[in-house]
């Protein structure tokens, strides 16, 4: 009997570690069976280690408890990596957004600190703004921190390729695509916001720099060419409107409370030009420049511009699209040709005055220039009078007669077609100055007669000049008395008529 027990717990034993030869076919029941002696067909947990060459996973895994290396778990679907989890390969995350996005979060989330969000963030300084990423980071630099940089997102490339085309091989540390393919859509391909606070508040924080973008070229050789940045494109239409570089209010709530000090600054020493603006054609002959403009309000808040350009003609022209308004210096002008003669030129629309004015502290004392019929003037002013003009191919009129202090030199014949000038010298030849002349006749009463002088015939004195006087009813004598600069007595014979002729100044 007990060898019978023996023998079939012998054949149990058997069956319950039985071992198979390879290309033997199993039943079902026999791989339950192997199966269960590791992990049960209801599930179970592996104590040690577990390779698999492939694992295809069809379903999503949820992840109720953590992951590997993770302190915490945020939910079903969601892994905490912890200790700077290190990933190789290529791996990706994939949503199923299809609904209009309404509130902040992101598809991807990386945080330094916990609680600490780009969400968090930026509500600090917009209130009620929210904004969804593809990719977040949100960093929380302690105090102390001594490294170099802290990168929210960092790109390094080590370019080995030498064979770049404008197509092909260029290192892009980031290269980004935004379509904007709907009606009133609006596209931003870059937006830095800096703050020098945690909220939108007046602070008193000292020592803050923001900069908005810096870009550092390290040449090493002379043979690299440096472009700082382009701004190009592939249009194929003409935009309403399209401006490369525009400066804004630093100020956009309150206009004019903050100021940029400069728009845009060189700074010295650091380039050869500092501005290059090209032609208005890329090639051809007689091609003005692009104009620069000057922007103003007139006198009626109308907007008006100033236009700095190089004509087709080469000739730089400044324009008014107001009017009225004069070209102003704080300095002398002076205009100087490289060679030959040097000349400046007063031009105007067609039969109008060209005129250069002379002030004295804004307040204009003469004009010099052409009238509309093409006369060359003098006028002054200060006495609204014109002192002297002259048509083309005429001559020089003064009106009224005037007086050269200095006296005139003349070298050629001089003639006068109305009162004329002569000059006058006294005996050793010294010149008298600002001489005239004074001519007429007068009838004798009881043998005497008196001349009143007046207007320009005056003279200074009764000694500044020398009247003669003849006769012209008989052969009798007449005397002349000076009794001042306006008054001149004659005594002759009874009621004969003198002529007389008078010379000084």
């Amino acid at each position: 009997m007990k060898r019978i027990l023996a023998l079939l717990l012998f054949f149990l034993s058997a069956i319950a570690h039985a071992q198979f030869t390879p290309g033997q076919v199993l039943t079902a029941a026999q791989l339950n069976s192997q199966f269960s002696l590791y992990v049960p067909i209801a599930g179970g947990t592996l104590t040690g280690p577990l390779t698999v060459p492939t694992l295809t996973v069809s379903t999503p895994i949820a992840v109720t408890s953590g992951g590997t290396g993770a302190s915490t778990a945020t939910g079903s679907g969601s892994v905490v990596l912890a200790n700077s989890p290190s990933l190789t390969g290529t791996f990706g995350l994939t949503g199923s957004i299809s609904a209009a996005i309404t509130s902040g979060g992101a598809l991807n989330q990386t945080l330094s600190k916990s609680g600490v969000t780009g969400q968090s963030i930026y509500t600090g300084i917009c209130a009620g703004c929210t904004s969804y990423d593809a990719n977040q980071s949100a960093l929380t630099i302690p105090s102390g921190t001594s490294v170099t940089t802290v990168g929210g997102f960092s790109s390094y490339i080590n370019n080995q390729n030498g064979i770049g085309t404008p197509t092909t091989g260029n290192g892009v540390n980031f290269f980004s695509i935004q379509t904007c393919g709907v009606n009133n859509a609006s596209c931003w391909g870059n937006n830095n916001v800096l703050i020098d606070n945690t909220t939108y508040a007046t602070s008193s924080v000292t020592g803050v720099k923001l900069t908005g973008t810096e870009y550092d070229f390290d040449v090493t050789s002379p043979n690299t060419t440096v472009q700082g940045i382009s701004l190009l494109g592939s249009s194929l239409a003409q935009p309403v409107s399209a401006n490369g570089f525009t400066v804004g209010s630093l100020s956009v709530q309150s206009p004019g409370l903050a100021k940029w000090t400069y728009g845009f600054a060189t700074q010295n020493g650091v380039a050869t030009q500092a501005a290059n603006f090209g032609a208005l054609s890329a090639s051809g002959s007689n091609v003005a420049s692009q104009p620069v403009l000057q922007t103003y309000f007139d006198g009626t808040a109308t907007v008006r511009s100033w236009q700095y350009q190089v004509a087709s003609n080469g000739n730089l022209t400044l324009t008014d699209s107001g009017s009225g308004h004069n070209l102003q210096t704080n300095s002398g002008f002076i205009a100087k040709a490289p060679s030959g003669t040097g000349a400046v030129t007063v031009d105007n629309a067609g039969s109008q005055a060209s005129e250069l004015l002379l002030n004295d502290n804004g307040t204009n004392k003469w004009q010099i220039g052409k009238l509309a019929n093409n006369n060359l003037y003098i006028y002054d002013n200060a006495g609204s009078a014109f002192v002297a003009q002259m048509p083309s191919g005429g001559t020089l009129a003064f009106s009224p007669p005037t007086t050269f202090a200095a006296g005139v030199a003349v070298t050629g014949a001089l003639s006068a077609t109305t009162t004329g000038a002569m000059p006058l010298y006294g005996t050793t030849g010294t010149a008298v100055n600002a001489p005239h002349m004074v001519q007429g006749s007068v009838a004798l009463a009881s043998g005497t007669a008196t001349v009143t002088l007046s207007g320009s015939a005056v003279y200074t004195s009764s000694s500044s000049y020398v009247c003669t006087a003849i006769d012209t009813t008989a052969a009798a004598a007449v005397k002349v008395g000076q009794t001042s600069g306006t008054s001149i007595t004659f005594t002759g014979t009874s009621t004969d008529t003198v002529q007389f002729h008078c010379t000084g100044s």
